[in-house]
């Protein structure tokens, strides 16, 4: 599905004006409250956020660049979910749990 894919951790960076586009569970991806129509308008031209969590606990995320005009289908972009996931699986196996 990218171009691009970059593990980073923690909130996004100071200074920023609004929150990255974000690939939610379902394959959809919103701009801020509203949803971005990615099967009809392709992927925003900026990074999208793609989070790295396991039992509601936060480890990090992918920042997703795709190449100008690409539309990945839905099943791709479920991919892209499910492979997060694993990782958050994978996080959370070696992490220690928070007391």
């Amino acid at each position: 599905m990218p171009d691009t894919a970059a593990p980073r951790s923690g909130p996004c960076p100071s200074g920023v004006a609004r929150p990255p586009p974000r690939l939610l569970e379902d394959g959809s991806i919103t701009l801020g409250r509203r949803h971005w129509d990615a099967d009809r308008d392709g992927l925003p031209g900026v990074e999208v956020e793609l989070r790295v969590s396991r039992g509601g606990r936060f480890h990090g995320r992918f920042m997703l660049q795709g190449a100008p005009g690409a539309a990945p289908p839905p099943a791709a972009r479920l991919v892209a979910v499910t492979l997060a996931n694993e990782v958050g699986v994978a996080f959370a196996s070696v992490s220690p749990a928070r007391a």
